[in-house]
């Protein structure tokens, strides 16, 4: 299992940072994570901006973000 790897203090994430700026644009990453499955919508057609955040602040595995970026067509092959 990957782990997210810091290699000197304040270094950024670019996996979180990337999480980051799509949530910041909010609607795309909303519909990845229920297309994925990740977060059910609490009513039907319905998500909000704290869903998105209360999945990305509960820590997901690395692996989890990776999937949500490839769906929004990121090329994760660095990663």
């Amino acid at each position: 299992m990957a782990k997210n790897i810091k290699t000197r203090p304040g270094q950024r994430d670019p996996i979180d940072e990337l999480i980051k700026h799509e949530l910041v644009k909010l609607n795309e990453i909303l519909n990845a994570l229920e297309y994925l499955g990740i977060v059910k919508l609490p009513c039907k057609g319905f998500l909000s901006e704290s869903n998105g955040w209360s999945w990305f602040e509960a820590d997901p595995p690395r692996e989890e973000k990776l999937r949500v970026l490839e769906y929004l067509n990121y090329n994760i092959s660095m990663f």
